[in-house]
């Protein structure tokens, strides 16, 4: 991805300034997570051509990503209007648009949108999980229902490790604990390398009261052997949550800080319930290649 990245900078010192090259550096850095210099390259490739559909998406989603906001009415509605979209792009509007009333507060357009997506068969594991989490959401409240849709598609996309993640901590939210569990250590079992999956898979053990299982869960992140020093903010939460369950607090503090996480979101709020949720979640798909 980073060789990437350099040749098509390389391309930007060409006297002729191509939108495409903008966009393709705009799709890189979106994949790279760093939203806010991919909307910059999208505007950029929409301001040499104002009529690309797709980089009036890649501003819409990555200004909701980055938290540039304002205009996404519009744009939606422009994106809508540019061209006959064939049936993959209209699938990926309508995601879009879903995916920004969600984001926007505006759960219940949201759902219209979902299910009528559902209707038309435009179904895929990342839009069952956006559609999961809005139901979900405080705003709505719908943690059964949402738990439901996903399980009625567990055949189909029981292997991808969004939904599995999410269908887990929904399980656990609706009171299935031992079933959020064998959905944990499924997901460990496919996805070994991902902290997250197990982080969570402690906190269900935990929450019901095992802790003999909980800490071998946490004692396997901070093996070594299996997972390298953390590098990335949530690389810090897992360990630090880790050393949590492990009685280190000295440890998870110091981590704790370097995950740059604000303090209400602390392991003793999450452990003791200070705050009520289910499961930490931070990488369960709220966003996805839908959009």
């Amino acid at each position: 991805m980073s060789e990437a990245y350099e040749l098509l900078t390389e391309l930007l010192k060409h006297p002729m300034r191509d939108e495409n090259v903008f966009g393709a550096l705009g799709a890189v850095r979106q994949r790279q997570g760093a939203h806010a210099a991919a909307l910059k390259y999208y505007q950029e490739a929409a301001a040499l051509d104002v009529n690309d559909p797709a980089a009036k998406h890649g501003i819409l989603l990555n200004g909701l990503l980055s938290g540039a906001r304002g205009g996404e009415d519009r744009l939606i509605a422009e994106i809508e209007k540019a061209r006959s979209l064939v049936s993959e792009d209209q699938t990926k509007v309508q995601a879009l648009k879903a995916f920004t009333y969600g984001v926007l507060g505006r759960p219940h357009l949201a759902i219209q949108v979902y299910e009528q997506m559902i209707v038309q068969g435009q179904v895929s594991a990342a839009i069952l999980v956006n559609f999961a989490h809005v139901l979900s959401s405080p705003a709505v409240g719908q943690a059964e229902r949402a738990y439901r849709l996903l399980e009625q598609h567990r055949a189909e996309f029981g292997n991808d490790a969004n939904f599995l993640h999410r269908l887990a901590t929904l399980a656990f939210t609706c009171g299935l604990k031992q079933q959020a569990i064998r959905d944990f250590e499924e997901l460990m079992r496919l996805h070994p390398s991902v902290r997250q999956f197990r982080i969570d898979a402690a906190q269900a053990y935990w929450r019901c009261g095992d802790r003999q299982h909980a800490r071998q869960r946490a004692e396997s992140i901070l093996d070594r052997n299996r997972f390298a020093l953390p590098a990335a903010p949530n690389d810090f939460f897992c360990d630090g949550f880790a050393n949590w369950f492990l009685g280190r607090h000295a440890n998870a503090d110091y981590d704790f800080q370097r995950s740059g996480f604000p303090a209400n979101q602390h392991y003793r709020f999450l452990i003791e319930g200070v705050v009520s949720r289910s499961m930490s979640g931070r990488t369960s798909a709220q966003i996805t290649q839908q959009c």
